[in-house]
């Protein structure tokens, strides 16, 4: 399989985000989502968590000091896996999601796969 590996470009205009306290979770209010990623319990990240009007997005990779979003071929919700996300939306989705990890200081890589 023919994956592609891009580095995310900087996002030099971050939204208004903040970090809950005592939770990982980064939270930008003006515009109602979240972010935060999750561990099996090797230390290194393998789940990344989008939340916006009480839906929920997981995407999954890997990641210690760069993370690496293994991004399919067309983004669902997790609570209805039958219906794409429109391209608008996911766009801003992954944009979201980007520039949350870069606050936190992180380098973002998206893996796909070119044949699917």
């Amino acid at each position: 399989m023919p994956w592609k590996k891009e580095l995310q470009p900087q996002i030099y205009l971050l939204p208004n985000l903040h970090k809950k306290w005592f939770s990982g979770r980064v939270v930008c209010a003006d515009k109602g989502w979240s972010f935060w990623m999750s561990s099996s319990g090797s230390g290194r990240v393998d789940g990344y968590h989008y939340e916006e009007n009480g839906r929920h997005l997981t995407l999954g990779g890997e990641g210690g000091v760069e993370m690496d979003v293994i991004v399919p071929p067309n983004l669902t919700w997790d609570d209805d896996l039958s219906t794409p996300i429109e391209d608008t939306e996911a766009k801003r989705i992954l944009f979201n999601m980007v520039a949350a990890m870069q606050w936190r200081g992180l380098k973002v890589w998206f893996s796909y796969n070119e044949e699917i």
